[in-house]
């Protein structure tokens, strides 16, 4: 089965990113709901999404380790 796969990158990054936007915009959304004010959420989001691109690290990882994601 393996031997017969096709891959064609460029469409699994076009579908990567929308999942990473959708997860972002959710992200984004249960901090505001939690009652973190909606421009902090959005720097919180944006900076490690950037910082997970660039550097290639786990957003996850990077978003649960943010002293800033665990405020009330």
């Amino acid at each position: 089965m393996i031997d017969t796969l096709l891959v064609y990158p460029k469409r699994m990054l076009k579908i990567w990113n929308r999942l990473a936007a959708c997860v972002q915009r959710q992200l984004l959304l249960d901090l505001v709901e939690a009652g973190v004010l909606r421009e902090d959420a959005y720097r919180l989001v944006q900076s490690n999404a950037m910082r997970a691109w660039k550097d290639d690290l786990n957003f996850r990882e990077l978003i649960l380790s943010d002293r800033r994601s665990h405020r009330k």
